[in-house]
Order: structure tokens, then sequence, then C-alpha cells
């Protein structure tokens, strides 16, 4: 028998990967959905707050059913991920966030596999401007305000959607009496769940020295907005993006307005911003 007809060596690729999505899209789809609250986050995870793994995200609807619409894969913590995104979807414009929910699993080797894209795929959580109750996978859900020139950089599909809601009542956002600005802005920082800061961040700003008189505790992030600006030189504005209020001092009046609140987003994407 010549070697030209024997079969000693071939090449063998099991589907591994295959096997596992169908393994993990079955084990999710026997899991229960549970809101996505700060809380109830702890409460699921317990003391597995350092796993890794892959969640979804679902949208309850009227009818009872719930869709999903993201699918996250976390090489970190799947408890880090879920607690930014439970406080990601809170004050925003056409977003209830008690209709949001999620569960998680743990895949004890996922560190070295990707299988995140194939369950977008198969779930079918794609971002798609044209419909408005797409997934918000690759919509910018999630992203962080980060990098040079960050607010001039273009609005995410996801926060043009559902942009952020400044006109909610926050209860205890500012103690009654007399405080620096300074203080007032890390104040509302902390009492609402999206970015609110100082641009630029790295720059010394004497203003905000200025003294803020504050007659009641609870506020909207627009009246809060509208006192401390009251209270600065006429140079400052606030610019109300679709995810953040950023502060900042210009010295030219043709830049914004001086003393008053902008909506860059809304000029930029052709929306009508009113509050």
């Amino acid at each position: 028998m010549t070697s030209s007809v024997l079969r000693a060596y071939d090449s063998f690729q099991f589907p591994f990967d295959v096997h596992l999505i169908e393994a993990v899209k079955s084990y999710l789809s026997g899991m229960d959905w549970a809101p996505l609250l700060e809380a109830e986050i702890r409460n699921q995870l317990g003391s597995n707050q350092a796993t890794l793994g892959v969640y979804l995200l679902g949208l309850e609807g009227t009818d009872g059913d719930t869709q999903i619409v993201y699918v996250g894969q976390s090489e970190k913590a799947i408890y880090v991920r879920l607690m930014k995104h439970a406080r990601n979807i809170l004050d925003r414009k056409g977003l209830t966030p008690t209709r949001v929910v999620f569960k998680a699993a743990e895949i004890l080797m996922l560190s070295s596999m990707r299988i995140e894209t194939r369950l977008i795929k198969d779930f079918g959580t794609k971002w798609d401007k044209k419909n408005p109750t797409c997934g918000w996978n690759g919509s910018g859900f999630g992203s962080n305000d980060t990098g040079g020139n960050r607010d001039a950089q273009k609005t995410s599909p996801f926060d043009a959607r559902y942009p952020i809601d400044i006109t909610l009542t926050k209860p205890n956002l500012f103690p009654v009496g007399v405080i620096p600005a300074k203080l007032a802005i890390e104040k509302l920082s902390q009492g609402v769940p999206y970015t609110v800061r100082v641009s630029p961040t790295d720059a010394k700003h004497p203003d905000l020295s200025q003294n803020i008189t504050f007659n009641r505790t609870d506020y909207t992030a627009e009246d809060a907005v509208r006192n401390i600006l009251k209270a600065l030189p006429p140079t400052w504005t606030a610019k109300i993006f679709f995810n953040k209020i950023v502060f900042e001092q210009n010295a030219d009046s043709r830049l914004a307005p001086f003393n008053a609140l902008t909506w860059p987003d809304c000029a930029l994407n052709g929306f009508a911003c009113i509050y």
C-alpha cells in the first residue's frame, strides 16, 4: 500500500463556541429577570461581585413580555457593569427605569473567549436608528465621559434617543443655607445619575468660591444650575448635553450666551430641546 492512499493525519476543529453559545442561551432562558436596581444587583450577586461572565438587559412591555435589548460580556466584574448600567438608565426622557430588568451568569472559562458578538446576533440586540424598539448594542449605551475634546464628540445614539431629564425634582439635593459654588456643583453631581462637571477639569476656577444661597433642600437639576449661575460672574454658562451638564467659563459671549443654559447636542442633532 502506497503512502498516497493512507490517511493517518487530518485536522479536526470541534465547534466548541457553537455548543457554548447554545448552552449559555439555554441556561439564561431558564433564569428569572430582576429589576435593574442597585439594591437588587447587590442582593442577587451577593458575595459574587468579582465574577465575570455575560448578562442580558431586558425592557418589559405593557403586554407582559420582556424584550432583550442589550447583551454584555464582562471580563472584569459583572457587578461593576450592572451597577453602572443601573445608574445610566435613571433620569432619562422616554425611558422608565422600572421597566429595565437583568439576568446574568458567571462563565468560568470566559476569560479566553468572546461570545458577546454571537449572542448579540442571536438575540437581535443590535442598534437600529430607524427602529424605535431596537436593542441597545452599538448605541453607545454605557460609554464613559472620557477622552480629549470630549465635549465636542458626537452624541451617542442612545443618549440622543433617551436624553437626560433635568426637570425631575431631586430630594435633599442641597442643605438650606449658604455654600460655595464649587461645593454646590459637587452636591449636584452626587445627587443626579449623570455627569456634572466643570470644564476644563484641570484648571483652577477662583470664581467657584462664590457663595450660593439655597432656601430649600429639593431642587430640579435645571433650577439648581440656574441658581448656581446667578451667583457666578456673567462669563459662566452651563451646557446641557444629552448625557451630562458642563459648567464652563467663556471669555467671549459670541461663543455662548453669558449666564445661560445652552443645549449644544440639540443644535448638532437638529432637535428642539424644551425644558
